[in-house]
């Protein structure tokens, strides 16, 4: 089934505003939520693109309390629903579907946060090594961002290459923030397999980043 179109950039940005409504009137929203991603689930597009413009207003805006750029908080959103059409079969909803909305957002942008951050790391490195006297030809500030990204993208590619569970518990850890507990939660495992899981997929990214980390450091103290 061809997947609803979910606006990228320029979508509306109109507001749909928190209900201060009553504890009944809110029990009804929830429920309407409810019988949408039971909807979705069967793939049905119509409720997809109901549930997305319903939301979408008040979580571009939760989103900028975080990420501040508005077309970043845009790509964000719009990921977050693009990936609930896409494993709309396994959407499973433990606190609703505003609830998962908010907290799939949040992690999205703390997520981006982190990498801002290092990119900005990479590029006060590459800057304070420009001004050391005596250390030859240092690498330029978007020689710099260049690495980095590469880097990511090679670490994208050995997190996509991890089994299955590995992958699942890798991602939902380091990418999405959530605990040990959480994570147990959400792929109905113990703690203590988790654990398992994650150890095994920074000894698998390890060998298989280990020849590329080595040609960095190479390259910075070059």
């Amino acid at each position: 089934m061809r997947a609803p179109r979910v606006p990228r950039r320029r979508v509306s940005r109109a507001l749909f505003p928190e209900s201060a409504a009553p504890g009944g009137e809110r029990a009804e929203a929830e429920e309407a939520d409810r019988a949408l991603a039971e909807r979705i689930r069967e793939g049905d597009a119509a409720a997809f693109e109901t549930l997305f413009h319903r939301y979408y207003g008040r979580l571009h805006a939760f989103a900028r309390t975080y990420v501040r750029a508005p077309e970043a908080a845009e790509d964000l959103v719009a990921d977050v629903f693009v990936r609930v059409w896409e494993r709309r079969t396994e959407w499973e909803l433990r606190g609703g579907p505003r609830a998962y909305l908010y907290g799939a957002v949040r992690n999205e942008a703390l997520a981006w946060l982190r990498r801002q951050r290092m990119l900005d790391r990479a590029h006060a490195d590459a800057l304070r090594d420009d001004r050391r006297p005596g250390m030859g030809a240092a690498p330029l500030a978007g020689d710099a961002q260049l690495e980095a990204r590469e880097l990511a993208e090679a670490i994208d590619r050995a997190v996509d290459a991890l089994p299955d569970r590995s992958r699942e518990a890798f991602v939902l850890h380091r990418r999405h923030g959530l605990s040990y507990a959480e994570v147990a939660a959400a792929m109905d495992i113990s703690p203590r397999t988790v654990e398992v899981h994650i150890g095994r997929a920074f000894k698998a990214l390890r060998t298989r980043l280990s020849t590329l980390l080595s040609l960095l450091v190479m390259l910075s103290v070059g």
